[in-house]
């Protein structure tokens, strides 16, 4: 786009830039907490090393192994097309996130209790119930994330969402890091044995 030009999604909307100008340290602080808690609390379930470490806990299936990315990546982007023909043109976002975040956040904090609860004597089970709140999960996220950065788009001026994204970034690399290594502890311990680990 010509940087000339103004962004037809702000300018579509009378007096949206000044709005997004005037709110902007407000809606810089939460969106960017959001999205580093959202990064913090992904990282304990990391599709490239914690959900895989698990699986492969209980099967030796490669297959099975694969899935969880799978799962993952697929999940959350197919539901978007979907979504965003449903969520265009709509004047309010926010009760699409809320209900998809509604179903979306809870799914890892009950599988971790049903884990704690069936312990690894059912594999099978475990497997099964990691795979459908993962596909459970994945779909609500990407259905949420067509409003979320739909709100985000007009509440953050064009010129401050690249800054505003990289230090999202940035606090969540050394996130990462601390969580990593706090996972590596909680791996460790005698005290607990998997799956409640």
């Amino acid at each position: 786009m010509d940087a000339t030009q103004p962004d037809s999604s702000i300018s579509a909307v009378p007096g949206a830039r000044t709005e997004a100008e005037r709110n902007f340290v407000w809606n810089a602080v939460w969106f960017t907490a959001d999205y580093v808690a959202y990064g913090v609390a992904t990282s304990f379930l990391n599709q490239s090393t914690v959900l895989p470490t698990f699986v492969s806990q209980l099967t030796d299936s490669t297959v099975l192994l694969g899935l969880v990315a799978t799962i993952q990546s697929g999940g959350w982007l197919l539901p978007q097309v979907v979504v965003a023909g449903l969520v265009a043109g709509k004047p309010r976002k926010r009760p699409y996130l809320l209900r998809a975040a509604a179903v979306s956040r809870p799914i890892y904090l009950a599988l971790a209790v049903f884990i704690f609860l069936v312990g690894a004597g059912n594999p099978v089970l475990l497997l099964a119930a990691l795979y459908v709140a993962l596909s459970a999960f994945a779909i609500a996220d990407g259905c949420l994330s067509v409003a979320w950065y739909d709100i985000w788009g007009k509440a953050i001026p064009p010129n401050r969402r690249g800054r505003l994204l990289g230090l999202g970034q940035i606090l969540n690399g050394p996130a990462g890091i601390l969580v990593g290594g706090l996972v590596a502890l909680i791996l460790a311990d005698p005290a607990l044995p998997f799956p409640r680990n």
